[in-house]
């Protein structure tokens, strides 16, 4: 089961890579950690990040917080893309109860279900459609971002999407995997989500503090751009719904 574990971890959080080792090496299974990166040590905007795009749309820069984690995943969407197999990306505050390698195995056996598992999300969630009944489990697409990122499972083509689609990026990363209209990749979630979050104080501070400070001409200027992202995501969007309804009713016949 050719399946990588990677947990992305500040090297100085120690109490986290404690809490995270002793839960790891319990399963029996290999895994590595991939040390992330503080944004707020990096001497100045990476080359990857688009700020004129983020402050036309937002009025305000990313947090460094938010910098550092979207380059930490993207270091980690490399290593999936050159392993050439499937990868297990895991942020350090998760927390999950069950048996990880038969999750692995379940993941494994419908591999050509997604190109990206969710495992776990931190927004309400909304409607989805099923696509594969997995006893107390789903497979679901789901209409509504979740958000979070503590837990999903990449293939390496969808790692090689989202590399592109992220060179610039100009949102939080798990927005952009949110994106599906942008990317057009198959994120799927297992649901009800088996990962959640230990709770601990996040390294990336509340988005919601970091307010915009606009002129009336920018804020125009802002909601005009993102009027075509909306109407972008209506259209794929309905044709993801079309299209599933298709598949629905074939499985029915």
């Amino acid at each position: 089961m050719p399946i990588q574990i990677v947990v992305i971890s500040l090297k100085e959080s120690e109490t986290r890579r404690a809490r995270v080792t002793a839960h790891l090496n319990a399963t029996g299974l290999e895994w590595k950690f991939q040390d992330a990166i503080r944004g707020s040590a990096l001497p100045g905007r990476p080359r990857e990040y688009n700020h004129t795009r983020r402050l036309l749309l937002e009025g305000k820069e990313m947090l460094p917080g938010e910098i550092g984690t979207f380059m930490s995943h993207r270091q980690a969407w490399q290593a999936c893309l050159e392993s050439k197999q499937l990868m297990l990306i895991l942020e350090d505050d998760f927390q999950f109860q069950g048996d990880l390698k038969s999750l692995l195995e379940t993941a494994w056996q419908y591999r050509e279900e997604y190109d990206v598992l969710r495992l776990n999300g931190i927004n309400r969630v909304g409607k989805f459609k099923v696509i594969r009944e997995l006893g107390e489990r789903k497979l679901v697409r789901m209409l509504r971002d979740p958000l979070g990122l503590a837990a999903y499972i990449m293939t390496p083509a969808a790692a090689a999407v989202l590399l592109e689609k992220s060179n610039p990026f100009h949102d939080p990363v798990d927005e952009l995997v949110g994106h599906f209209w942008v990317h057009r990749l198959r994120i799927v979630s297992l649901y009800p989500f088996p990962f959640t979050t230990d709770g601990s104080p996040t390294t990336v501070p509340n988005r919601r503090e970091n307010r915009p400070q606009w002129a009336w001409y920018q804020k125009l200027n802002a909601k005009w751009l993102k009027l075509g992202i909306s109407l972008s995501k209506r259209i794929y969007l309905a044709k993801l719904k079309h299209s599933l309804r298709a598949c629905q009713d074939g499985h029915g016949s």
